[in-house]
């Protein structure tokens, strides 16, 4: 096969066109500063022609590679896939195929990420995404999947199987919005909205929107960005309206814990104590918060966290340090303490009543 920097070269182009349809050579060669050529290029295109029966063609119009959808499909995932096995085996190690397996098993058996983005066929009845196993499970031999079974991550609390179209044909909504800047319209709280959609983000099993509300097809009410919950939106559409966004402010939500968007944070500071304060040493809860291992006179050894959260969306971080009952404590600041003991005593009076 070919050599392994060419082989990063295919990785990237053979991405890129998975995800977009589409490749630009100045955005491969830019990725690739100084160690690309125009030859080397070249040599690549045709290593992905030939390994991968991929037809493309140059779109001189767009100056760019695009997939021939009009050769026969089949035959294109077929020779697909029989590259697969060889591709991977030179790319990963044997192990990083085998866990990343079981990893894809477990959330499609779990139904933790749906919705599919193919939500129905042409009789309208709700599908999976056992193909991709079925697919992956062509690089696996027997004993791979014989061990497999014994590898498992476990996905809970997600949305009845039945959601599934509709959860699907909203994503596929949004997902054209990308795809083709178009603003989108759906109904939330009874009231129409023109949206213009900016990220899509599963969190704790369910799916949110996050994106800026226009106020007329030519123009935006306000360039701060809102957050929905999908399960919250219906009637939703597809529209021939461009973008109209050139610039929106700073999505706040990946500045603190959680995923509530909030334009104050404070500094949390919480406690884990014997037995779990071990185990909590090594966990993130957000990824640039502070940890502190240390001791107590009075309560012993402890891990401490000091991350930011959103003021006025504390309810999910008191939540969190709930689950560890008396092992868990919340110091400061003193407002977020005063609502985790009112928690606590509203608990108390519930079994005491």
């Amino acid at each position: 096969m070919t050599d392994k920097k060419n082989l990063g070269r295919i990785a990237l182009m053979l991405n890129t066109l998975i995800s977009k349809g589409k490749l630009s050579k100045n955005e491969i060669m830019d990725s690739f500063i100084g160690e690309i050529s125009e030859s080397s290029f070249k040599r690549s295109l045709k290593d992905l022609e030939e390994l991968f029966n991929i037809p493309l063609f140059y779109d001189r119009k767009d100056h760019l590679y695009k997939i021939d959808k009009d050769r026969e499909k089949n035959m294109i995932e077929e020779t697909l896939f029989d590259k697969f096995n060889e591709f991977y085996n030179e790319l990963y190690t044997h192990n990083d195929i085998l866990f990343f397996y079981s990893f894809v098993k477990s959330m499609i058996n779990s139904e933790f990420y749906f919705p599919p983005i193919n939500s129905k066929t042409q009789s309208k009845t709700v599908t999976d995404y056992q193909p991709i196993l079925r697919i992956m499970e062509s690089v696996l031999s027997d004993k791979d999947k014989e061990i497999s079974e014994k590898i498992e991550y476990h996905m809970s609390e997600h949305y009845k199987i039945e959601q599934k179209l509709k959860f699907g044909n909203m994503i596929n909504t949004i997902i054209h919005s990308f795809e083709n800047e178009m603003l989108v319209k759906f109904t939330y709280n009874n009231k129409d909205l023109l949206f213009e959609p900016i990220k899509l983000i599963h969190y704790t099993a369910k799916w949110y929107l996050i994106g800026i509300v226009i106020e007329s097809s030519e123009s935006i009410k306000s360039s701060k960005a809102r957050m929905f919950n999908l399960s919250q939106i219906s009637n939703i559409f597809k529209t021939s309206y461009p973008y109209v966004v050139k610039k929106y402010e700073k999505l706040s939500y990946s500045d603190s814990f959680g995923i509530i968007m909030s334009s104050k944070t404070e500094t949390a500071t919480i406690r884990f104590y014997d037995p779990v304060n071990k185990s909590m040493s090594e966990i993130l809860w957000f990824e640039k918060q502070k940890t502190t291992v240390s001791t107590d006179k009075n309560k012993g050894a402890y891990t401490q966290f000091e991350l930011p959260y959103p003021v006025k969306a504390s309810g999910e971080l008191i939540g969190r340090v709930l689950r560890y009952g008396s092992y868990a404590e919340i110091l400061s600041p003193a407002t977020l303490r005063e609502e985790w003991k009112e928690q606590i005593k509203k608990m108390y009076k519930m079994i005491k009543d």
